[in-house]
């Protein structure tokens, strides 16, 4: 019998990490090993949380299409008061996935890093060096922007290809995983 492929996890910082998808117990169980208290499940092909139940990791499974159009900021809102909610235990640590973790789950980690107090650019900058692979689409981007800028008050720019009204271990300086209080 061949060990199932690894889990594709790059760690953002010691409490969030961002990969690809979990698909199988025996990668649950891999996950579960590292560590992972929590995982948010952004894809829409599978749900981890009957997978999840067995290891006693807690899933918020949150789907969402990879079929670049614009995100509502409901999506973003359950992500972010899931992980933040883990992270009131300072134990826990998040493990965030889509398919591949390229869109989905970069772009749901940029909106909880901004919800700890990471600046928008600074958000994306620590991921983009953390997996290069990432792809943010400028109408993500976007959906993140509106998100960022209206729930959370904070400044974030919005990319100029789409326009406003379509709806829908620390890297850095003075980066954290707790939300400023």
């Amino acid at each position: 019998m061949q060990a199932p492929a690894p889990v594709d996890i790059s760690s953002l910082t010691h409490r969030l990490a961002v990969g690809d998808g979990i698909w199988t117990p025996e990668r649950m169980r891999r996950v579960a090993d590292l560590g992972f208290s929590h995982v948010i499940d952004v894809q829409a092909e599978f749900n981890d949380e009957e997978i999840a139940a067995p290891f006693g990791v807690q899933v918020l499974w949150n789907p969402i299409e990879d079929d670049f159009q614009p995100k509502p900021e409901d999506f973003f809102a359950r992500s972010v008061a899931f992980a933040l909610a883990a992270f009131d235990d300072p134990e826990s640590r998040v493990y965030v996935h889509c398919a591949a973790g390229l869109h989905r789950a970069p772009l749901t980690c940029a909106a909880i890093l901004c919800a700890l107090g990471y600046e928008f650019d600074a958000a994306l900058e620590l991921i983009r060096a953390r997996r290069p692979a990432v792809d943010f689409p400028p109408v993500y981007l976007a959906s993140l922007a509106r998100y960022v800028r209206q729930r959370l008050g904070m400044a974030a720019p919005l990319p100029e290809a789409v326009p406003e009204e379509n709806g829908g271990e620390d890297a850095l300086p003075g980066a954290r995983d707790e939300p400023a209080r």
